[in-house]
């Protein structure tokens, strides 16, 4: 065995770069560069994996995960198109529900969105005391 352009720990036997830790020399994997090829031993299992394969899951899983994320994404959009209207004619009622109000107050504030929103504000205030 040699070693691998001056990296400690690094040793390629035959086909394979043998990746050992430094102080204790245990064989951590071995790549295998021209196959493309991770072979890893824990506990007398060994385990190979062609990284093309690999590569190929990791692509698979990130378009599945953007698949997901835009149909989430079209299911936030169908809601809100959906939502948006009853939202806004809500508001609207609210709006003219509390104009309505401030009018049988007597406009303490003045006939203006300025006067309507320091009253609301005010009443606000008493509530919560």
């Amino acid at each position: 065995m040699d070693e691998i352009g001056g990296r400690a720990g690094a040793r390629r036997s035959q086909e394979w770069i043998e990746v050992r830790e430094p102080g204790t020399r245990k064989l951590l994997f071995r790549y295998d560069p021209t196959r493309g090829k991770v072979e890893v031993e824990r506990r007398g299992v060994r385990t190979v994996v062609e990284l093309e394969k690999f590569r190929q899951g990791l692509s698979e899983s990130f378009e599945a995960l953007q698949r997901m994320a835009e149909a989430y994404a079209q299911v936030l959009r169908d809601f809100f198109e959906a939502v948006m209207p009853v939202l806004q004619r809500i508001t609207r009622e609210l709006y003219e529900f509390a104009w309505g109000e401030y009018r049988r107050a007597g406009c303490p504030y003045g006939e203006d969105e300025a006067g309507l929103m320091k009253w609301m504000g005010e009443r606000q205030r008493i509530g919560n005391e």
